[in-house]
């Protein structure tokens, strides 16, 4: 029976003040190590602490005293981009500041700042496929008007239970990209966006946009933004998903889904990153030595041509998968990622390692 019991489990034992507490209240705590996998797999990494981590590190990234006072290489967190059409970078209201951790620095007190998230985080060049569960939050340069937008670097922290807490800070080089601030503005200037949002957001209703996500794709990044219509009620609950922006090397585009939106900005794409549901049906795989795969929001195909593996040992194929994986990755590592030929190795590296492990099993 639910009895209203609560544990509280002390994730980092080096914590100065929970430690303190823990010296006051022994009984207080349980250490982390007695709480259950499952249980530990659902932990995230405290938004505040990491709010207050990204605007103290911005001052203090370097160790150079000149620097200190001259805050010359000092970052800003990035600018909060508005959160509806023709709305101002947020900026800040007096109430509640004293709770707000973000209000650390007065010179960057009058502007809001980029909301950290949550996000399947892949790592530059890592092998793990299934990315990291993560937060996120882009820096800019300092400057004491808030004048510098442009992409300086970006922390991002791991609450993957095999890496909890784990901090990396990504460092932009020059020359340094358009920051998140510059890319919201360019999404309600591009016509190809502006026009549509202008006739969604009248006669009733207001569009609203979500969050905006940066995401690593070859040497560049891809801008995200899902855009939402409510009706222009204050009293309404009803909110609808219409359309999703993406960004890419200065190019813009706006479509009914995220798969249309990057086959947009990378012709070729045939993957399916929309939301699945699961009927609880089997795919019945098509049984044709050939297939073509219709790109989303184009009248495009992308052929996959199966590989001969007749002849061929399990070592064989293993090799030659080995040398589709690195033309896989020289692929999407291109700029812009060629996603076509990306995807088209690495189904073909894929099946002939199944190959290999179905003629090593038997």
């Amino acid at each position: 029976a639910y009895s209203g019991a609560i544990t509280m489990y002390i994730v980092d034992a080096k914590d100065p003040i929970a430690a303190t507490w823990a010296k006051a209240f022994p009984k207080l705590f349980t250490p982390v190590s007695q709480a259950s996998a499952d249980l530990v797999s659902h932990f995230r990494y405290p938004e505040d602490l990491f709010r207050v981590q990204t605007n103290i590190y911005g001052r203090y990234q370097f160790n150079d005293p000149t620097l200190f006072f001259n805050r010359d290489a000092a970052w800003s967190v990035a600018q909060a981009p508005p959160s509806e059409p023709d709305g101002a970078t947020g900026i800040v209201g007096t109430a509640g500041t004293a709770l707000n951790p973000d209000l650390i620095d007065v010179q960057d007190a009058n502007v809001s700042r980029f909301e950290p998230y949550y996000t399947i985080f892949h790592e530059p060049g890592s092998t793990n496929s299934l990315g990291v569960f993560s937060m996120l939050r882009p820096f800019v340069p300092f400057s004491s008007d808030d004048a510098r937008k442009e992409l300086r670097a970006f922390m991002v922290v791991s609450s993957d239970p095999k890496s909890y807490g784990k901090i990396t800070v990504y460092e932009i080089n020059d020359p340094l990209p358009e920051g998140p601030a510059t890319v919201a503005a360019e999404f309600g200037s591009d016509p190809v966006v502006s026009q549509p949002v202008t006739l969604l957001d009248q006669r009733g209703s207001r569009v609203v946009f979500g969050d905006l996500q940066m995401v690593p794709v070859g040497k560049g990044l891809v801008y995200l933004r899902p855009l939402y219509v409510r009706p222009d009620d204050a009293n309404a609950r009803q909110v609808f998903v219409r359309k999703f922006l993406a960004s890419y090397n200065n190019k813009v585009v706006i479509a009914d889904g995220l798969t249309s939106a990057i086959a947009k900005l990378f012709p070729g794409y045939a993957g399916n990153l929309d939301d699945r549901i699961d009927d609880g049906q089997t795919e019945t795989l098509p049984t044709d030595s050939s297939t073509e795969t219709t790109v989303p929001g184009s009248d495009s195909t992308v052929p996959s041509t199966p590989t001969d593996t007749g002849s061929l040992t399990a070592a064989e194929m293993l090799a030659k998968a080995e040398t589709l994986f690195d033309e896989a990755d020289a692929a999407l590592a291109q700029t812009p990622p060629d996603f076509g030929t990306y995807q088209q190795k690495l189904a073909e590296a894929r099946a002939l390692v199944r190959s290999a492990i179905s003629l090593v099993a038997g």
